[in-house]
């Protein structure tokens, strides 16, 4: 029975996945949505499959986990009042459980399907989006109540265009970039176990790519071509023979042609699209030969330059020990760096998770999380070569998100850490 009602909510899950910028507003930047609501009921199940017997700890990752949180307590109630971090720490525990409990799900192949469903959920709400801000000039928070949707705007700002940044319904572009990204290996994964016609693949991976390169997201991009590399034949050592290496990167390069054809004409069809792109590319050759003192006031400036903030405070004092789990990681930056992007808004977010951890818990919390996460996936049964790179990435995703507690990279490792080793059935196809 639990097993049915973890499935139904999984499904949930990952089917309303982009629209976690539309819920009720706790407090001033937390968003109570369908999916996080869903990640919650998910954790709770595998909390009481655990007691009654149904399912059980990953040794190792658990031990490593629990050595997490004793040290971000030991190290940060010495300074600061258990108040300042508390409700971190639940929802750490909360994120550690699909690393340290085994998941009961049939297997990878009906997930990857249900994320699919997910993704094409997103591009019926992106491209009402799109053509709502070209043709009537609006934005998702004029018609609709109840959303956290940030128009990012600085693409259009100063252009004279109303389009935005592509995002669905999630609370930034970025976010549904990194989503559109694990959804293209996905899709792959599904094509290897011919579990997906070769049209629907073709037609889901036009559109993804499309909106992914909608959203202007360097970090979005930089995971698609990261997963083109990882995934090659050969590069982990997978192997193969010559005429499937051949085939692959012809599909491969088919992909991208056709990708480029696609954009071409959609730029030159739409002139608004065709400015964004202009500027868009403009601002990232600024960034990359560095000719704009403002580059580090941009998201790519400032993921660049967190990990020297984090090697930073580990020169400063209780450095070593870190400067404190859950606020006091962003009260320290808003103290040591005020009128830069990491102070926006008063907010003192970082923009790496493991600057974030290297910052709040220091050396020791870091290695205690790498092993943690490599314990759970070096425990998992059934590690294939998607899963390698499934979870490679989701190692990358870190990079360019700034919470441990983000709810989309909790949300994804479920999708890494399924393995089949708790129950077999047939499975119909949901795509």
């Amino acid at each position: 029975m639990l097993q049915k009602i973890f499935l139904v909510l999984i499904n949930i899950f990952y089917l309303f996945f982009a629209t976690s910028g539309m819920g009720i507003f706790l407090g001033n930047r937390f968003v109570l949505s369908i999916p996080i609501v869903s990640l919650i009921a998910m954790d709770i199940i595998l909390i009481i499959m655990v007691i009654t017997g149904q399912s059980k700890f990953r040794a190792k990752p658990f031990f490593f986990a629990v050595l997490f949180m004793i040290w971000a307590i030991i190290s940060t109630i010495i300074r600061y009042d258990i108040s300042t971090f508390i409700l971190t720490l639940f929802g750490l525990i909360m994120m550690w459980i699909p690393l340290t409990i085994r998941i009961p799900l049939p297997d990878k192949l009906t997930l990857s399907k249900f994320y699919c469903q997910g993704l094409i959920l997103s591009f019926v709400i992106s491209y009402f989006e799109l053509f709502l801000s070209i043709l009537f000039k609006q934005k998702f928070v004029d018609i609709l109540p109840l959303i956290a949707h940030k128009s990012v705007g600085d693409l259009s700002e100063g252009l004279n265009i109303s389009i935005d940044r592509i995002s669905s319904l999630m609370t930034e572009p970025s976010e549904y970039a990194v989503f559109l990204v694990f959804g293209y290996i996905c899709l792959d994964y599904l094509d290897g176990q011919k579990a997906i016609s070769r049209n629907k693949l073709i037609l889901i991976k036009i559109n993804i790519v499309f909106l992914l390169l909608l959203t202007f997201s360097v970090s979005g991009l930089i995971l698609f071509f990261t997963y083109l590399v990882l995934s090659s034949p050969g590069f982990l050592l997978i192997k193969t023979n010559r005429k499937k290496i051949i085939f692959i990167l012809f599909k491969k390069v088919l992909t991208l042609l056709t990708v480029i054809i696609v954009l071409f004409v959609a730029v030159k069809a739409i002139p608004e699209l065709e400015i964004a792109s202009a500027s868009f590319i403009d601002r990232n050759i600024s960034f990359i030969e560095m000719k704009d003192n403002d580059n580090l006031k941009s998201s790519e400036g400032s993921r660049s330059n967190s990990m020297n903030i984090a090697f930073d405070s580990l020169g400063r004092d209780y450095g070593f020990f870190g400067q404190g789990f859950g606020k006091n990681v962003s009260s320290w930056i808003l103290e040591n760096y005020p009128n830069t992007v990491y102070s926006m808004s008063g907010e003192g977010e970082i923009y790496n998770t493991y600057a974030a951890i290297l910052i709040g818990v220091g050396i020791p919390g870091l290695l205690a999380f790498i092993v943690t996460i490599y314990q759970s996936f070096k425990t998992s049964k059934n590690v294939n070569f998607y899963q390698k790179i499934f979870f490679l990435l989701w190692l990358a995703l870190g990079f360019f998100i700034g919470s441990l507690l983000y709810y989309s990279y909790w949300g994804i490792f479920y999708l890494v850490a399924t393995e089949a080793s708790f129950y077999k059935k047939n499975i119909k196809s949901v795509l």
